[in-house]
């Protein structure tokens, strides 16, 4: 039923963060995939609404708890931002896949680009980009 638009939420259907929310992250295949088209990348954009950072895959990606594991070790434990945290996690475990590499990618805003659980950007919220 992965095919299915009855079990699939789109980027038209999704909106994060309310303003009560800073990051979001996405174990699913394509979630931020826009192949260059410009309105889904701007369905994308339109999902953060108050959320800085979201991070997820743009190609189909494995599902292994051990790598939501690593990630919050590398948050929690040895301190790393967002963005680092889930790169890393990702580079560890993203090569178990058979079919190619995954993509890994964090889209937010560039003055929150190294948000931390322990720093963290607050101030007004400026052009968002990919990372």
């Amino acid at each position: 039923m992965e095919y299915n638009d009855e079990v699939n939420a789109k980027t038209n259907e999704v909106r994060f963060g309310h303003n009560m929310l800073k990051w979001v992250v996405m174990y699913t295949c394509n979630w931020l995939t826009n192949d260059g088209d410009q309105e889904k990348l701007e369905n994308i954009y339109k999902t953060f609404e108050g959320a800085t950072l979201v991070m997820g895959f743009a190609s189909t990606m494995y599902l292994d708890s051990r790598e939501a594991n690593y990630f919050g070790d590398l948050l929690v434990n040895s301190k790393k931002s967002f963005k680092d945290a889930f790169f890393t996690a990702a580079r560890k475990y993203q090569v178990q896949r058979q079919n190619g590499d995954s993509i890994a990618r964090v889209m937010g805003y560039t003055l929150a680009k190294n948000d931390s659980l322990f720093n963290n950007f607050y101030g007004c919220r400026p052009k968002m980009s990919g990372m």
